[in-house]
């Protein structure tokens, strides 16, 4: 039987740990609410000399769900974000993608994001309120939830940064119906103790 949702993990040597505990909490997650058999959970760990984009885009290929969404090992998620997801999805099987809120940790400070195709692009930097009571908003990308045919096919750009926000204008003609979760069930986490270089595997 089909998986209905894939989840996937790129990630790189050095964040090995935070993987092992967001991985270890995806599938604490499937045993309690009763659904290792219809999530499945692909993971990529090579290393820099393969692009972020080009890996999203292969792992979005390998994908066997009805839906895939990538997350990224340094964040994490709402305690019940894999069953709030998988009612979403077998509420309407055929919507274009499930949309959440999301909880944003930058260097200490905490915003609030929603992603939506209400939206007609990225909006906000953390340095305003926006009027709905947001500090960001976003259209949908790999952190959400799509389904799987229609991200096979649009390839994610080949770069090392800012493949997210690209891909997202690519991929959004495309998204025309979304079940929106109002809550903020993902947990995006940076903190800026590398230099842009390091963080994104740049030559000097």
């Amino acid at each position: 039987m089909q998986p209905l949702l894939t989840i996937q993990i790129p990630y790189t040597d050095e964040r090995k740990p935070e993987v092992d505990k967001l991985g270890g909490e995806i599938l604490r997650q499937l045993d309690l609410y009763g659904l290792k058999h219809v999530v499945d959970v692909d993971l990529d760990g090579r290393g820099r000399e393969v692009s972020i984009g080009q890996k999203r885009t292969e792992m979005y290929q390998q994908s066997t769900g009805l839906f895939t969404v990538q997350w990224d090992s340094d964040d994490w998620m709402d305690e019940a974000a894999t069953h709030k997801i998988v009612q979403a999805i077998r509420k309407n099987p055929d919507v274009d993608c499930v949309t959440y809120q999301e909880h944003v940790h930058i260097n200490g400070v905490d915003y609030t994001s929603r992603h939506s195709i209400e939206y007609e692009d990225w909006e906000g930097d953390g340095s305003k309120i926006l009027s709905d009571g947001f500090s960001f908003h976003r259209t949908p990308f790999m952190k959400d939830v799509i389904r799987t045919d229609i991200a096979k096919s649009i390839p994610v750009p080949d770069c090392r940064f800012g493949e997210d926000h690209q891909w997202s204008k690519l991929i959004k003609p495309l998204l025309k119906t979304e079940i929106h979760i109002p809550e903020e069930i993902y947990h995006y986490i940076y903190i800026s103790n590398q230099t842009f270089e390091e963080r994104y595997g740049l030559s000097k």
